[in-house]
Order: C-alpha cells, then structure tokens, then sequence
C-alpha cells in the first residue's frame, strides 16, 4: 500500500462519493460487505475488529496514580445516603465515542463496606444527565486499585465525563484518592444522582483536586493528528479536541474530519489528538505519541500549512517525518493527505505548497507511508498560476483557510475511501 492513492471501490458512483457505500444490512456478513451485483464477498473491514487492546479512554491517566500516600481524598460526605463526584477537565473527559468496556479507581487507606458505582455522564448546557452507569457494587479493597464489574459495556460519546457514586459508610471512610491538579475540576454533590439532574455538583466544585478513576475501552482503529482542519476548527460552529485548553471536549460534528468518517465508515472507533495552529514539528514531539498511546491501527496526520505560513523549510518538514516514521510501529497504518489550497496565498507560497506535497509524497512512497491526494479535489485554478491554489468556494468556510460543512464531508470520504481501500484483502 506505501505510495499508493487507490480509487473508490466501482460500487460507488462517482457523483455520490463514499457515502453510498453498502456499509449497512443487507449487504454486511460479518466483516464483508456483498456486491450486489455479483453476490461475491469483496472486502473486510478490519476496522470493526473487536481483538485489538483495552487501553484508557477517559479519566486521570493511570500512570499519574499515586498510593494513599500520595495525596489527599474525596469521601463519601456526611449525608446519609453518599456522594457523586464527577472528573471534569478536557484532559480527563473521554476520549472516544463506542463503549467503555471497563474502569477501576483507587481507595484511600482507611476504608470500610463501601458500595459504589461507575457513571459516565454528560453535560448538555447546565444539566446533567447520567447515560450509563453500573449497579451498585460491593467488596472493594483499602489503599488499592479497584475494578468496577460491568454488566456489559457502557454506550459514551467523546466528551463525556467519568463519576462515581460513593455509599458513606457507617464510620464514614469510603473514599476514592485524590491528588493537587490545576488541569481538573471535580463537582460533588450530596446524593445519589444516578438518575442524573441540575443538581449534580450543587454541593460544588473543586478546581485544585482531581481524583483517582478511569474507564477503557477497545482501542480505536483510527487516530487523527494535525493541524486546526482536523481538530475541527471547519464551518461556522468548531469542534475542540481535549487539546485545545480552555475549551470543553466537543462542539459541531459536522466540523471533524475525523467524527465524519466514522459516519461513513460504520463501526470505526477513532480519537482526535489534533490542536489548531501546529506544524509538523508539533506533530513529531505531541500529537503523533499521543496518537500511538492510543493503541491505534492506523494514524492520519494532516498538516503543513502552518509550517509553510511560519517560514520553515520542506527539508525541516522532512526531519520531522522521519522521526515520526520511527515513533509509529511497524504494524500501523500512517497516512499523510496533501496540504490544501490556501486563497489567500501568494502566487510563490502556492507554488511552494505544490512543491511540498510532491516532496512528501516521494517521502511517502519510501517510507511505508500511505498518501492521499487531497490539493486538486480540494482546489480551481487560479488565473495567475493556472494551477488549482485557490480553495473551492463549495469547501470553504469563508476565511480561505477552513473548510465547510462540504469540505469536511470532502475531507473524511477522501480518508474513508483510502482507510477502506486500503484494507483490501
């Protein structure tokens, strides 16, 4: 596959694009979709495959987790039935839509006949609701790490947040550790709320505390990395990875690239380590390690236009994907899309994106790489080049730069029909 640009399977009409692909009953065995035409099994989707690692998706990273020691502790409060606490903070919120498939947290030293249970919740406005949850569980252990026990997966969207509800116990030493954080915010409030409700978080919320949980899931078939067009920074509502500090995980679906081609491509999982205003070189010492921390098969990365913008050179582009082909494994998928027109470029910084995409598509094709040809879908000719450097009005959001709700869709079929195609078995 390195090199390659393979087109849209002939099922697919070319005015439709990706998104007629049969990727639904009754066309789907399985893995395999069936051509209707002929009846023959054609394609796998190994996208869907359930054996790929657990890894975590939401809450306080692990490796962050300190014993009883370490730190301090929420508890279950002085009210009699407990408390709900919830792990707010962009960092901490979950990552990837599909299920959480399980979750632990850590007790403090001092601990009793606590119950308790894992929430995943979601914050629409000011109103919280609760959309799974466990039943309420029993025989956890003092100063250790606990597995919660899940029936059976618990639904999530990106951007939802982790909580648990905590039992007071009868001498009043349920408690789940916590330790200093300025990046978390952790709300609390008297009661059960499994049902959800305003109320959540009425006792408060603390910005200098987070505390010790977290849920995993399988891990997701695509990572996304890059620059603003693949955070989300398209059409006129954006989209935030958990990257973008200040901001809350979410927004607009229909600007993610990302977020999209799940919508095409049914049963992909993915995750979005991408942050606006980044280059390549921020790819190379951020995104793509946080991309291979996912436990991804494949890493999309889209970049260059910032590097470009900010004057470094080609040859340093190149560095940077070097050492990034060393970071990603062997058994990964790394593809590369083009950098797109930009209008407001001048003729010469046009010429030198042209010159750009040809010379990391050479790199691409030496280095186990997989290439999408995005600059000529995405551009018309200007008058002055005679080249294809202005973006498409249809794909342009109105500041040159940033796509449309058209150009998005654009974006994630050229990803989608490549991730597909790619696949081929």
């Amino acid at each position: 596959m390195s090199g390659q640009t393979l087109a849209l399977p002939s099922l697919v009409a070319a005015s439709s694009g990706l998104g007629s692909l049969p990727l639904t009953d009754p066309y789907i065995i399985g893995q395999s979709w069936i051509d209707p035409g002929s009846g023959t099994i054609k394609r796998s989707r190994p996208w869907i495959n359930p054996g790929r690692s657990e890894i975590q998706v939401g809450g306080l990273p692990r490796s962050q987790w300190g014993d009883y020691g370490d730190g301090d502790w929420w508890t279950g409060g002085q009210g009699a039935v407990g408390r709900t606490l919830v792990l707010g903070g962009p960092k901490y919120q979950i990552r990837q839509s599909g299920f959480i498939t399980g979750g632990s947290y850590r007790s403090a030293s001092f601990f009793s006949d606590v119950l308790t249970r894992l929430m995943i919740l979601r914050l629409t406005g000011s109103t919280w609701s609760v959309v799974a949850s466990t039943d309420l569980q029993s025989g956890f252990s003092a100063d250790s790490e606990n597995d919660f026990v899940l029936a059976s997966p618990l639904a999530c969207n990106v951007g939802d947040y982790v909580g648990l509800f905590l039992t007071r116990t009868s001498d009043s030493s349920s408690t789940i550790v916590a330790t200093a954080d300025a990046n978390a915010i952790t709300y609390y409030s008297q009661g059960d709320f499994s049902n959800g409700g305003s109320d959540i978080g009425s006792e408060g919320s603390d910005t200098t505390y987070n505390m010790h949980i977290a849920v995993d899931a399988v891990a997701p078939y695509l990572s996304v990395t890059g620059d603003s067009l693949v955070e989300g920074h398209n059409t006129a509502t954006p989209w935030h990875s958990y990257l973008h500090a200040g901001n809350t995980v979410g927004g607009n679906q229909d600007a993610e690239p990302g977020g999209v081609i799940r919508s095409i491509l049914t049963g992909l999982t993915q995750q979005n380590h991408a942050l606006g205003s980044t280059d390549f070189a921020w790819c190379r010492s951020t995104g793509v390690p946080a991309a291979v921390a996912s436990g991804a098969s494949a890493i999309w990365i889209h970049c260059g236009v910032n590097d470009q913008d900010n004057g470094r050179t080609i040859e340093q582009v190149i560095s940077d994907l070097d050492a990034i082909r060393i970071l990603v494994p062997s058994e990964t998928r790394l593809i590369l899309s083009e950098i797109l027109p930009w209008t407001g470029s001048t003729d010469s910084a046009a010429a030198e994106i042209r010159e750009w995409n040809s010379a990391i598509s050479e790199w691409a094709a030496s280095n186990d790489a997989e290439r999408v040809l995005s600059h000529a879908a995405f551009g018309v000719n200007r008058v002055s080049t005679g080249q294809p450097d202005d973006l498409n009005p249809d794909y342009d959001n109105g500041d040159n730069v940033h796509l449309s709700t058209d150009g998005v869709q654009k974006l994630a079929e050229l990803i989608a029909a490549q991730i597909y195609n790619g696949s081929a078995t």
